[in-house]
């Protein structure tokens, strides 16, 4: 038995190399390939096709390894601007760079690393073609920076087709923005409807989901039309579909199967002609691993997965997200429409945005409706609130690399905790962590401040 790579959503990628009149070519990595250097698996060379890798025992990474010291789900591989950048997810032995046990890195060609006792090595990073927009923009989604242009090149192929689609990211990549643009491309004639999975009472979430018939329950007064019913003809959009209850997952995957709904209180199912796009921040092969989530359903929403990028890492996006919702703001006081001095772009380009765009977006808006005039200044930014120092700042220069890594952690940490109210499992979402990774980051943090150091 030697490692594997399980069957994914379709790739998108593949159907790219032949660019559209409004479209050009750029190399981009599309790839890694791995060695087992000590372990079960020595000698086994890996090539995967993905943007992000899992590498763990539980058969649904991308990377399954049989030795005994890896976790269930051990580190992730992500292709970022033609490095690698490793991340330890909590795991039970750690991930280990030489004598450093590290939580996240990035790796070049060449580099060695340990997940527990199985040591493996980065052989190579593959390059291909793809095709990216020309423009930046697809449908109400902004964007210039090129991987932002490559994921339109994909909507675009997506939209016209009945394909299901998951979109993967963390908390404000505009997930919602991205579905409606998808159901706005795909010329269906009926309208997009959404369903908030995290905001379902669970005592009348299978009404709300399927509809229900008059009497089927105490105050159901009237017929009444689910979220699949009303959507005839167009698009349901499941916001946070990692949040849906265990027990309601079986009947939509009997949606999704039979295209068909039965409401709460009759027997006889309804033909539904809808198409289904589903968002979640949350890892979903983690909720199966750890059965919050349905195999089944997991393999079957997946028709096509899209992540969308982060914020952080393309500044270019920033100053046209920037300016951009300043114009959507209008006209303010009669003065017009507010614009951003050079000094404050240039903070907001170096920015984290843990938040991503919807943190932006309510940072421009807070500044521009708060400020004295039609110019909004770096005070108009800074004087709400203590956003995170800029690590490019003299005074962090000046610190040896890891004292300022430390501190910078340890700063935005502690603003997130403040955020979240304390609420761990809601910070380590919006800091693209899983839960127990950012348990053991705040351990050692916390640890090294006990210390003194």
């Amino acid at each position: 038995m030697t490692p594997k790579s399980p069957a994914t959503g379709i790739d998108i990628t593949a159907t790219l190399l032949a660019p559209r009149p409004h479209e050009e070519l750029r190399r981009r990595p599309d790839g890694v390939r791995v060695r087992v250097l000590e372990g079960e698996d020595t000698g086994v060379e890996l090539g995967i096709k993905s943007g992000r890798i899992t590498v763990g025992r539980n058969a649904l990474c991308e990377v399954v390894l049989r030795d005994p010291s890896v976790s269930q789900r051990h580190l992730t591989l992500t292709l970022d601007s033609g490095a690698v950048v490793l991340r330890d997810l909590g795991s039970r032995n750690g991930t280990w760079i030489g004598r450093a046990r590290v939580d996240e890195a990035q790796l070049h060609l060449g580099a060695e690393f340990f997940a527990g006792n199985c040591k493996l090595r980065l052989e190579g990073i593959d390059m291909a073609d793809v095709a990216v927009y020309r423009e930046g923009r697809f449908g109400g989604v902004i964007g210039r920076s090129e991987p932002m242009r490559a994921l339109f090149s994909k909507l675009e192929r997506v939209a016209p087709t009945a394909l299901d689609v998951l979109l993967l990211g963390e908390t404000g990549t505009g997930k919602e923005v991205v579905a409606r643009a998808i159901h706005e491309a795909s010329k269906r004639s009926g309208p997009l409807v959404t369903v908030d999975c995290a905001t379902l009472p669970r005592e009348l979430a299978d009404a709300l989901l399927l509809g229900h018939a008059k009497g089927a329950f105490t105050g159901a007064v009237e017929h009444r039309a689910g979220p699949f019913e009303q959507a005839a003809g167009g698009t349901v959009f499941l916001d946070e579909l990692g949040e849906l209850p265990l027990d309601l997952q079986p009947k939509l995957l009997r949606v999704l199967d039979r295209r068909e709904v039965t409401r709460i209180g009759e027997t006889t199912p309804r033909p539904v002609d809808v198409r289904v796009i589903a968002a979640t921040n949350r890892d979903l092969a983690a909720e199966v691993a750890e059965e919050r989530f349905r195999l089944d359903l997991y393999h079957r929403i997946r028709s096509v997965e899209l992540r969308l990028p982060v914020l952080r890492g393309r500044s270019e996006d920033v100053s046209v997200l920037a300016h951009e919702f300043l114009r959507r703001l209008g006209p303010l006081d009669g003065t017009g429409v507010p614009s951003l001095a050079d000094d404050a772009l240039r903070f907001l380009e170096r920015q984290p945005w843990p938040g991503n765009v919807r943190e932006l977006r309510m940072t421009i808006e807070r500044a521009a409706l708060l400020a004295d005039g039609a110019r909004v200044t770096l005070a108009d930014i800074t004087g709400w609130g203590t956003p995170p120092p800029s690590p490019t700042s003299r005074s962090w220069g000046e610190l040896p690399l890891k004292e300022a890594t430390d501190a910078f952690q340890r700063h935005y940490l502690d603003r997130l905790l403040r955020e979240t109210n304390g609420d761990t499992r809601a910070a380590a979402e919006r800091a693209g962590y899983s839960l127990r990774g950012l348990q053991a980051l705040l351990q050692r943090l916390s640890g090294r401040e006990n210390d003194g150091t």
